[in-house]
C-alpha cells in the first residue's frame, strides 16, 4: 500500500468498515484536550456503502462539533489509517461524517536520537533470550537529580492526584517567601520541627542549607511555621522573575507564585532518595498521551528509560504488553558515552514495582543489583557532578 489510499484501496477500506464493527478515535480541534472513541455498528452508529458514518442515536459528541473539521484514526487489518471529515447535521438532527476520496496512512513515529546512549534489558539469565531496547524519551534527561524541576510550573490536577497517590505527596499552601525561595534556587527543602535540619549530608546538592538563608528574616519566620517534611516546587530556577516579583513590595501577596509540593514526615536523605525515582513516574504517567497511535496495530514497542540513579532504573511504555514482570530479575547493558568512548555497565536489576496508568501507559521502578563499585562510582559521579565517597 502507498501511504495514501485512493479508488479501489479506499473502496475496499469503506467495505471492511460497513461490513465490521472498527473502533475510531475522533480528535477534534476544539476542545483540544478531548478525544471521542466510538465503534461502527455499536451505540447508534452506522457506516453506510456510500462511506458515510452516521450517528443515528443521541451520542457523546458535542453539538458544537458540527460544522468542525475532525480527525479520525482506525485500523484496517493493523495497519493504522486517518482521514478528515467536516461534522454535518442532517435534517433529523443526527450528525454525520464522510469519508473522503483519500484516506492516510498513519506516520511511523521517528525515534530520538541517543547520542551514544544505549540502554538494553535480556529477558533471559546472564545476557541471553530476547533483547529489549529502550530509548530515551524527549524532556526527561538521565543525569538530573533534581527531578523535580522537571515538573511543570502549573501542574495538572492528573499530576497532582499522581504525586498524592504514588509519592504520597500533596500541594500545600506556603508563604511567599518559601515559594520565592524555592522558585529561585530550584532547590528543595528539608524541614524538621520548623528549621533546616543541621548536619544533613545529602547525596546531592539539591536540598537549601542555613548557608542559603544567611539574613532572610521573613524566610526563617516562614519556616518556623512549617511542618516536618520535604517541600519542592517545579519548573527550572526562575531567579529573574523572582527578583522582579520582590521589586513589587507590597503587590506580591496579589502574584501567583507557582505551587509548593510536600512530603510531611520526610526527616532522613534515604527517605528523599526512594521519593525520586517515583517522581518522573507521575509526571510520565499524567502528561497527555502521544497523539499519534503506532503506524501498525500490536507493534511491540521498545521501552523508554526515563530515569537513571546508581541504585535503579525506571522504564517505561506508552502503549501495548508491558514485556517485564514485578519481582522478576533481568540482566541490563548501560553503555555510556564518556567522551570520544562509551562505557559499558552490565548488572542485574529486579523489578520492584509496576504503576499502570490505566490508559496502556506502564511504568516499572527497577532496582540494580550486583552493581560493581567502579561502576556505582562512575553512576554517582555523572548523576551528581562530585567524587564518590
Amino acid at each position: 500500500m502507498n501511504n495514501v489510499l485512493s479508488g479501489i484501496e479506499r473502496d475496499l477500506v469503506v467495505s471492511y468498515l460497513c461490513d465490521c464493527n472498527v473502533p475510531f478515535t475522533l480528535v477534534p480541534q476544539q476542545p483540544a484536550d478531548r478525544i471521542f472513541s466510538f465503534t461502527t455498528g455499536q451505540g447508534g452508529v452506522k457506516i453506510l456503502p456510500e462511506g458515510i458514518i452516521l450517528f443515528t442515536e443521541a451520542w457523546g459528541l458535542p453539538q458544537e462539533l458540527v460544522g468542525q473539521q475532525v480527525s479520525l484514526r482506525f485500523y484496517f487489518k493493523k495497519l493504522g489509517l486517518s482521514f478528515s471529515s467536516l461534522v454535518s447535521c442532517t435534517k433529523s438532527g443526527a450528525m454525520a461524517l464522510v469519508v473522503p476520496r483519500e484516506i492516510l496512512r498513519l506516520p511511523d513515529v521517528e525515534e530520538i536520537p541517543t547520542t551514544g546512549f544505549s540502554c538494553n534489558i535480556f529477558l533471559g539469565e546472564a545476557f541471553s533470550g530476547e533483547r529489549i531496547s529502550c530509548s530515551l524519551r524527549e524532556g526527561y534527561p538521565l543525569f538530573i537529580p533534581e527531578v523535580w524541576q522537571l515538573l511543570p510550573k502549573k501542574p495538572s490536577s492528573q499530576l497532582t492526584g499522581r504525586l498524592r497517590g504514588i509519592c504520597g505527596v500533596a500541594a500545600v499552601e506556603v508563604s511567599a517567601a518559601v515559594s520565592r525561595k524555592l522558585m529561585s534556587t530550584g532547590k528543595s527543602l528539608l524541614v524538621t520541627a520548623g528549621w533546616i535540619q543541621p548536619g544533613m549530608v545529602l547525596p546531592f546538592d539539591g536540598c537549601l542549607t542555613s548557608r542559603d538563608v544567611v539574613g532572610e528574616l521573613d524566610f526563617l519566620d516562614a519556616l518556623a511555621k512549617l511542618k516536618t517534611g520535604f517541600y519542592f516546587t517545579g519548573g527550572q530556577p526562575d531567579s529573574e522573575a523572582v527578583s522582579q516579583r520582590n521589586q513589587i513590595g507590597s503587590q506580591l501577596q496579589d502574584i501567583d507564585f507557582q505551587q509548593v509540593f510536600c512530603m510531611e514526615g520526610v526527616t532522613t536523605a534515604e527517605s528523599i532518595a526512594r521519593i525520586l525515582p517515583l517522581i518522573p513516574i507521575c509526571r510520565y504517567l499524567a502528561e497527555p498521551q502521544d497523539e499519534v497511535p503506532p503506524a501498525v496495530m500490536d507493534r511491540v514497542q521498545p521501552l523508554e528509560l526515563i530515569y537513571v540513579s546508581s541504585n535503579e532504573i525506571v522504564v517505561a511504555i506508552q502503549r501495548g504488553q508491558f514485556p517485564l514482570q514485578q519481582d522478576m530479575r533481568y540482566s541490563l547493558l548501560l553503555q555510556i558515552p564518556v567522551q570520544a568512548t562509551r562505557r559499558s555497565i552490565t548488572v542485574d536489576c529486579i523489578v520492584d514495582s509496576i504503576f499502570d496508568g490505566g490508559d496502556g501507559r506502564t511504568c516499572a521502578l527497577c532496582r540494580l543489583a550486583n552493581l560493581k563499585t567502579e561502576d556505582q562510582r562512575f553512576l554517582f559521579e555523572s548523576l551528581n557532578n562530585s567524587r564518590y565517597l
